[in-house]
């Protein structure tokens, strides 16, 4: 919601509290923009052609970014998405933003794997005008697993339960007897299997 010149203002401020290592010689490339680690952003020292520079790219670099979803690298395994090579990134620049669009950071592939879905097992659109129940055989986990639900617009979903994901965690689970676990997801509770319910927002949704 901030305007351009308050987004670089506040990336300014944050990226003199939290400085990167490395990569400084790149980092000076933007002082004559107006980021500048060492006197902040003042965008009343800048030139008018510059503040609409700045403008311009905040609002292409929104359109670039939520478009180049493939510079992520995923394979695809009955309809889930799941993503390798995050965590890392060197100099990729347009990947680690797509990444932090997505979902602010992400683990190594040595520390999790991450699965995201948008579309049910026929390829349509996840949508909470429909019941879904998604089976998971035992999980082969050491650590834990957790399925989590995002509106269309990657927000976790307001609900009375206050509960946004399914994890191996979450309390009173029912269990099948073979030891695999079935979600209940769907926008209202369900009349049986409520503590394996995941609420679902009243449209689009996706999981991971």
């Amino acid at each position: 919601d901030l305007s351009a010149l308050d987004f670089f203002k506040t990336m300014t401020d944050l990226m003199i509290l939290n400085p990167i290592t490395g990569n400084e010689s790149l980092e000076k490339q933007f002082e004559h923009i107006g980021i500048n680690r060492t006197y902040g952003f003042d965008a009343g020292k800048l030139d008018p052609d510059t503040i609409a520079g700045l403008n311009r790219a905040a609002k292409d670099a929104f359109v670039i970014i939520s478009s180049s979803l493939e510079k992520v690298d995923h394979r695809l395994s009955n309809g889930w998405m799941i993503f390798t090579g995050m965590g890392t990134y060197g100099d990729q620049f347009l990947k680690r933003a797509v990444v932090a669009y997505m979902g602010l950071g992400a683990n190594v592939d040595e520390e999790a794997t991450c699965p995201r879905t948008f579309t049910d097992d026929r390829g349509n659109q996840l949508n909470g005008e429909y019941n879904y129940v998604l089976h998971i055989n035992k999980p082969p986990v050491e650590a834990f697993w957790s399925v989590t639900m995002y509106d269309k617009d990657f927000y976790l979903v307001p609900n009375c339960l206050e509960r946004y994901a399914i994890a191996d965690y979450t309390p009173g689970l029912e269990y099948n007897d073979d030891g695999s676990l079935d979600i209940y997801i769907q926008k209202c509770p369900p009349i049986h299997h409520k503590s394996n319910w995941l609420p679902a927002p009243k449209d689009g949704s996706n999981l991971d």
